[in-house]
């Protein structure tokens, strides 16, 4: 199976209405599966005329999945990624259904914004107000340093948005990319979006007919890629050595040349780097300077190794 026959190859879920503190059951092509029981305080659900979907809890905003004549649409819009119910939006009229997908559009690219803004620079200043004046002297150097992550961010978002326009046309024809769902991911594992590693990891496609997700952490539960890409890491980042590696690769495994591109722009989405407005309270403002410059030189070789890869298999 190629990479991006494995892509296709996720299950996709039959949405049923639940109460609260029922057991949760998934519809699946490998049927019936229990997966969580949740306590009714936990969360308050809204319902307005079948427009606005609101889901609040205590711990978090959760998640929101509809289906709407016969589409279906996913959206997340969480700190923490809890699966806890599923509203079937089977029976509303098409007009209704426009002004759900435009209100769900709205969040997906707010909370896609706020997502790939690494940094978030009122609360860094916020913090940086209270340093002592001593180590303020780092002031324009530690916001530079910011301003770069933020950079990379947006670019590997261009990138990634670019790359997938395949997926995007496939979305618009009505092939629905919705995540896999694991263990991993059901308890409560924090979402970084536009990041690899052991969290979540997804990220919207926007089309005229909806909303769309590109799951790429089932790439990660692939245990053949996950090995290979753990391989390519280890290499760290010896552009000849790692070319070398995965041209003998295309002719063992079967894998395309567009099969190995498309594994090399999942590599080219960066690590987050955590914690970026309190690590520095904690360690001081040097140490904290030191591990984001080392992030971004990691990065910057990364990046850069990656483009004359994708370049060599593209020729």
């Amino acid at each position: 199976m190629s990479i991006v026959e494995h892509l296709y190859d996720l299950t996709v879920l039959d949405f049923k209405v639940l109460k609260p503190n029922r057991v949760i059951k998934l519809i699946t092509n490998k049927g019936l599966k229990v997966l969580k029981k949740w306590n009714t305080d936990l969360v308050e659900i809204q319902y307005n005329n079948a427009i606005n979907f609101i889901m609040q809890s205590k711990l978090s905003t959760v998640n929101i999945l509809i289906n709407i004549n016969n589409q279906r649409y996913f959206l997340y819009e969480t700190n923490y990624y809890y699966l806890y119910d599923f509203i079937d939006g089977s029976n509303i009229s098409s007009s209704e259904g426009e002004n759900v997908l435009q209100a769900i559009n709205s969040l997906a690219l707010m909370h896609k914004h706020m997502q790939n803004l690494t940094i978030n620079i009122l609360d860094s200043k916020i913090k940086y107000d209270r340093l002592p004046k001593k180590i303020k002297g780092f002031s324009q150097e530690f916001e530079t340093l910011n301003n770069q992550v933020k950079t990379h961010q947006s670019e590997v978002s261009n990138i990634f948005l670019n790359h997938y326009s395949y997926y995007k046309e496939q979305a618009i024809k009505g092939n629905m990319i919705l995540p896999t769902l694991n263990e991993h991911l059901i308890y409560c594992q924090k979402v970084k979006q536009l990041c690899h590693g052991d969290s979540g990891l997804r990220n919207f496609i926007k089309s005229d007919s909806g909303i769309y997700i590109i799951d790429l952490e089932s790439f990660q539960y692939n245990t053949v890629i996950y090995d290979l890409i753990k391989f390519i890491k280890s290499l760290k980042w010896n552009t000849e050595l790692i070319g070398n590696c995965l041209a003998s690769y295309v002719k063992r495994s079967g894998y395309s040349n567009s099969d190995i591109i498309l594994l090399l722009n999942i590599l080219n989405i960066p690590f987050e780097f955590i914690s970026y407005t309190t690590q520095y309270l904690k360690t001081g403002l040097d140490i904290y300077r030191l591990n984001l410059q080392k992030f971004i030189d990691y990065e910057d070789q990364k990046k850069s190794c990656i483009s004359h890869l994708i370049k060599s298999f593209s020729s």
